[in-house]
């Protein structure tokens, strides 16, 4: 599998799609590529995508309302992590939440190549 490699350099450009030392798309493959697809399905927001508005994480009505809903809001991270063909498992999930309602979270997953993590 490959997709498009997401910066992870400051200055407000994290995650963004970078270009290699030519001037191209930049590509990951194998389990950088898993972490990637995951991460953007993590970060994907409920009705965000146009063609498929049932996709994405409820943010709104899990953490950003209130933050009492924060094991349902688990659960969906857990189910879009889990509908992945690559993914066997979940092996550790971790959850903060700080001051300000500032959301952190890191996540080991099982895949067909080996573990990733994926990290807020």
């Amino acid at each position: 599998m490959k997709t498009l490699f997401q910066s992870t350099a400051g200055n407000g450009h994290i995650n963004d799609i970078s270009l290699d030392a030519n001037g191209d798309f930049a590509f990951v493959e194998g389990l950088a590529a898993y972490g990637n697809i995951i991460a953007d399905a993590i970060r994907t927001l409920e009705g965000e995508l146009q063609l498929d508005i049932e996709r994405g994480i409820p943010y709104q009505r899990t953490i950003w309302e209130t933050i009492s809903k924060l094991n349902i809001w688990k659960i969906y991270v857990k189910n879009t992590i889990l509908a992945y063909p690559f993914v066997t498992g979940i092996e550790n999930m971790s959850v903060n939440v700080g001051s300000g309602k500032y959301l952190t979270y890191s996540i080991t997953i099982q895949t067909d190549l080996g573990i990733v993590e994926v990290s807020s």
